[in-house]
């Protein structure tokens, strides 16, 4: 079975649980099952903390007694913008990083079509690609492949598509950018209901095993580098790596995003994303 098809196929399994509090105010709540793209007004609901006050209705709270703020169109019907890194460091020969990667974004289109949200998928090669529309079911995505030689910061820093107000952004990636994240992890949030990063990284990025003499290949630039892996080494990996992953972690802070990290192995082994479910982001759908 094709990659797109089998997330498709598990993503079915699936919803969106929440919208999160995001830099618009949102608070914890369920999403509407129902698609739209407007802001225009639809009815009211009892404040939560955490919701922005300028949308606060004092003349509905008069009559009512009970704090009530607007609720519009686009809060009900929900869209997804998700994007999936198509830099050649996604597809290390062997590690399952591209297949879990491709199968991973499949699924999530298809738990946020069965949430009802209407979807948009872009893939970050050398320049923004459009993968599909709602219209279009994830396993015809025409992907062209892990094929980038620059990194997805790269891309954010070209012309960015428009992206529909307070709709939720997913970006998958192994986030290997040597870019500052904070204004890339902004770009994400502005106006966003919710921004989530899910970087997709192999065993072998999380704990190296190599030893010995060995010839690293930058698989983006074809740079080739010879090199002695020994235990010093591993440990100034280790804390380079480390480093790298509290610099997004404090962007992510900064800007109100979620940062959650999926093990490529640990997710293809039985197609269960488990960091994604235990954040509360999905949920198992009803039967």
């Amino acid at each position: 079975m094709r990659i797109l098809e089998r997330g498709e196929q598990e993503g079915y399994r699936y919803q969106w649980r929440v919208l999160r509090r995001s830099p618009l105010g949102q608070s914890d709540r369920h999403l509407a099952s129902a698609a739209g793209s407007s802001l225009e007004f639809r009815e009211h609901r009892e404040y939560l903390p955490g919701d922005d006050l300028r949308y606060l209705d004092w003349s509905a709270t008069a009559r009512s007694d009970r704090l009530l703020v607007k609720v519009f169109e686009q809060e009900l019907h929900p869209y997804l913008e998700l994007i999936l890194d198509g830099s050649r460091s996604m597809d290390v020969p062997g590690s399952e990083k591209g297949r879990a990667a491709l199968g991973l974004a499949a699924l999530l289109a298809a738990a946020a079509e069965s949430s009802g949200f209407a979807v948009r998928a872009w893939a970050l090669c050398e320049n923004w690609q459009e993968l599909g529309s709602t219209s279009v079911s994830p396993a015809e995505w025409q992907f062209p492949g892990f094929t980038g030689r620059i990194s997805g910061g790269q891309v954010f820093a070209q012309e960015m598509p428009r992206w529909r107000p307070r709709s939720v952004r997913v970006l998958i990636s192994d986030l290997f950018w040597s870019e500052d994240p904070l204004p890339i992890v902004g770009q994400l949030t502005w106006q966003a209901a919710l921004a989530v990063l899910v970087q997709v990284v192999a065993q072998v990025d999380v704990a190296p095993t190599v030893r010995g003499q060995v010839r690293l290949v930058d698989v983006e630039t074809g740079q080739q580098r010879d090199v002695v892996v020994n235990d010093m080494a591993l440990r100034r990996y280790q804390e380079a790596f480390g480093r790298h992953q509290e610099q997004w972690q404090r962007a992510c802070r900064q800007a109100g995003a979620i940062l959650v990290q999926i093990v490529a192995e640990d997710f293809v082994r039985d197609w269960t994303p488990w960091p994604l479910l235990r954040a509360e982001i999905l949920q198992l759908g009803k039967a």
